[in-house]
């Protein structure tokens, strides 16, 4: 009796913990390695059960996606300059953690166009105004000495996909694209976010409510996305297979991609201050906003710095 006792309170407490599992939505606004490969390496190695996490990945583009986080219909989102945009402008977010240290847009052309430069005044399609593709390319057209207010003409174009399609059937001249798998398609790349900025460009993002009603849950999440950060730098031939396997890349492609996401990853979740700062100030110039941010009113670093601790890794 007493042994069936034990079975029975085993069985219990498995069970338990199985329902005990906190399900969350996170958003990513494409299927994109910077956005997707971490969170499927966390689902694939089991790193969300681990802390007690059970995981729904929503595809939302960046003003939907912000929406239903406001709303309360999504738990996090993943692309971080809209989250910044949205704190800037006075809205209750906050990014708490980070994925990538490096932006991973590229001004790609149509060949007759080398250069950024030869771009101006030309048409350049995006994912939609004031989302990540539009700040950056502004961004690259600042760097090479242009003005663009005057010097650029965005084409809001959707995902990538509706990009590349508009600059093959060429309806505008350049796009923001990822620009792995293009071989053999004859185009030319312009200019490579990642070789001329430095700042966060995709992480997690929640609001106010959830860091005052759930922080520990979040820092749950964090350490999660930070052990498929870590994996993924260390095991890049698994890595790859995830993203053949999930996204049906082809090989060749998918080894550059991870190759080359894989030397833009924050291993351990930080936000540098300075690379925040200047991509807070980018932001609040290009939404016109007069006023200083201060850096508390856009990031919220405590329960970052509680699951680096948790993970033996020392704050930046």
């Amino acid at each position: 009796m007493r042994k069936t006792f034990w079975i029975l309170a085993i069985v219990f407490s498995l069970t338990s913990s199985a329902w005990a599992k906190d399900r969350i939505r996170i958003s990513i606004t494409s299927v994109s390695i910077s956005t997707a490969l971490p969170l499927w390496v966390a689902q694939k190695n089991h790193f969300f059960q681990q802390e007690g996490l059970e995981v729904e990945i929503i595809h939302a583009n960046a003003n939907v996606g912000m929406a239903a986080l406001i709303s309360g219909n999504i738990d996090y989102v993943t692309l971080f300059s809209s989250a910044v945009r949205a704190a800037v402008q006075g809205v209750a977010v906050r990014v708490v953690s980070a994925t990538v240290d490096k932006p991973n847009q590229t001004i790609v052309s149509r060949a007759e166009f080398k250069t950024v430069k030869d771009l101006k005044g030309k048409r350049i399609a995006i994912g939609s105004y004031g989302d990540q593709t539009d700040l950056v390319t502004r961004m690259i057209f600042k760097h090479f000495g242009m003005d663009p207010e005057k010097d650029l003409t965005v084409i809001p174009a959707g995902n990538q996909r509706s990009r590349l399609a508009m600059l093959q059937a060429s309806l505008v001249e350049g796009a923001v694209i990822d620009p792995f798998g293009l071989e053999g398609l004859g185009l030319n790349v312009a200019a490579r976010a990642y070789e001329l900025f430095t700042f966060p460009s995709s992480g997690l993002a929640v609001t106010l409510k959830k860091i005052k009603e759930e922080p520990d849950e979040i820092k749950r999440t964090i350490k999660a996305m930070i052990k498929a950060t870590r994996y993924i730098r260390d095991n890049r031939e698994a890595a790859i297979q995830v993203w053949v396997e999930r996204s049906g890349a082809d090989r060749q492609s998918s080894v550059a991609g991870v190759n080359s996401f894989s030397e833009r990853l924050s291993g351990d979740g930080n936000m540098s201050q300075k690379d925040l700062r200047i991509l807070t100030e980018e932001i609040r110039r290009m939404v016109k906003r007069q006023r200083q941010v201060p850096l508390e009113e856009v990031a919220d670093y405590t329960m970052l710095r509680q699951a680096q601790k948790e993970l033996g890794l020392e704050s930046r």
